[in-house]
């Protein structure tokens, strides 16, 4: 298991990770549509200043990640 921090190569599986998450939590949460397809949700924010992105890999693919932002 390796943990690094995200590089925007890794914004489009971050966001499909983020789409298939959104789309499980959809039969709890009847505010989230099933079918959500996130897309450039991450691109931006890799590497923005008071914004972290931390990725957790096994076997070369991501498997998890921690975001977060300062929030003003």
């Amino acid at each position: 298991m390796k943990i690094r921090d995200a590089e925007l190569k890794d914004a489009k599986q971050l966001d499909e990770l983020l789409s298939k998450l959104i789309q499980y939590e959809s039969q709890y949460d009847s505010n989230l549509v099933h079918n959500c397809i996130i897309e450039d949700n991450y691109f931006n924010r890799i590497g923005l200043d008071g914004h972290k992105l931390i990725l957790i890999e096994e076997n070369e693919e991501i498997i998890g990640y921690l975001y977060g932002f300062i929030y003003h």
